[in-house]
């Protein structure tokens, strides 16, 4: 049986060998003084999108989830001056869901704030990736108990 992620011992081994990042260790401070049960808190129900999706990605890992997602890597400037972040994508790729988390099984998601809305593409790709088996979700701050419940 593969050693758990949450389990202390792995946690001192993997901030010494550097398996362990910075931004993980000021997210979970309480974690890594190697408490009893190391404790993740519940997001803020106000909490932004990029926070939200921070913690998520943390308590994935801490439970063997192996997570990946694609960054937004270009900013266009709109004729108001505004920005806007997107990700060139190719073919099909338009609305892909924010997580792709793979252990015993695949899940993918889409992280919104509270007042967050879902765009047309995004819910073409979960209504396709449900239709094919896939376990895919939008998930909220506020949906955090479920959240626990699928990853566990």
């Amino acid at each position: 049986m593969p050693v758990r992620p949450d389990d202390p011992q792995w946690l001192k081994d993997a901030y010494a060998e550097g398996r362990i990042d910075e931004k993980f260790v000021s997210l979970h401070r309480d974690m890594i003084a190697f408490t009893e049960k190391p404790l993740l808190g519940q997001p803020l129900e106000a909490e932004s999108e990029d926070d939200f999706q921070d913690r998520l990605v943390a308590h994935a890992q801490l439970l063997g989830w192996r997570v990946m997602a694609v960054r937004r890597n270009v900013c266009v400037l709109r004729a108001n001056g505004s920005t806007h972040r997107c990700t060139p994508w190719l073919y099909d790729g338009e609305g892909w869901l924010d997580l792709t988390f793979v252990r015993d099984r695949l899940v993918v998601a889409e992280l919104k704030s509270e007042s967050g809305r879902i765009r047309p593409e995004q819910e073409a790709w979960l209504a396709a990736l449900k239709k094919a088996g896939v376990e895919a979700y939008l998930w909220r701050p506020s949906d955090w108990k479920t959240i626990e419940q699928t990853l566990k």
